[in-house]
């Protein structure tokens, strides 16, 4: 482009320059700065929400991405083909849930394995979910994150004090909790990480102080609605039993 003089504004695609979710962040108005500065440029701004990057599946999100497959390639209307479209836009989706908000409108709510690009990635799974040849004509779809709904967990045990047992309770709640806050509507179920410690080798378990559901619920099986999903910390105290 020649030269004028003028004041011009010009619109360019920009292509990452290597693989994965980096740059996702990005939204529309973010203010830019050139990594070599040019005097004839006043300002850089993004246009448009940044998209598309993903990072590699692991075999069995690939597998799970197979498996729904042939669910995908049927035009949205039941809620399991609504999820499957939507978890077939990212790997970042760990889970989805379609709901029906009244008549004609229906909501989709994600789980997501990170923050980072969230906005500009809802807005992917409502244009996958909202493309003529996908969507029934009269559904309106809405995509919003599942909301988190908090725990704490401060877990006392008693046992042998051994390096194996206590690595045993530690894989325990690890796997405890990717169960509980990988899928919306899952009820809070402590009981089952209280089981599983038990099975690791503890000879006693109990909920320490300040252990709590939803800032101040007791520590007990609860159901939450399909909207939300359960989100907390758990810390673990090793007692030697006497």
């Amino acid at each position: 482009m020649p030269l004028t003089g003028y004041a011009q504004t010009i619109t360019v695609e920009v292509v990452a320059d290597r693989t994965g979710s980096v740059g996702n962040g990005l939204l529309a108005g973010t203010q830019m700065a050139l990594a070599i500065t040019n005097s004839g440029v006043n300002k850089i701004i993004v246009a448009g929400d940044a998209s598309g990057g993903n990072e590699r599946e692991d075999d069995e999100t690939y597998r799970e991405r197979i498996r729904v497959y042939n669910v995908t390639s049927i035009t949205t209307g039941p809620e399991q083909q609504y999820e499957a479209v939507a978890k077939s836009v990212s790997s970042v989706i760990l889970d989805a849930k379609a709901l029906n908000l009244g008549a004609g409108k229906v909501g989709i709510y994600l789980i997501l394995s990170t923050d980072v690009g969230s906005a500009a990635l809802l807005k992917s799974v409502e244009a996958a979910l909202s493309a003529e040849n996908v969507r029934p004509l009269t559904d309106s779809v809405s995509v919003y994150k599942a909301t988190d709904v908090p725990y704490t967990l401060n877990v006392e045990y008693y046992s042998d004090n051994s390096s194996a047992t206590n690595a045993a309770v530690a894989a325990a709640a690890n796997e405890y909790q990717e169960w509980q806050e990988s899928s919306i509507g899952r009820p809070f179920n402590p009981d089952r990480l209280m089981a599983a410690i038990y099975q690791a080798g503890a000879m006693r378990v109990v909920w320490g102080e300040g252990s709590n559901f939803n800032g101040s619920g007791p520590v007990t099986y609860t159901e939450i609605e399909g909207t939300q999903r359960c989100k907390g910390t758990i810390t673990l105290k090793a007692n030697k039993a006497f």
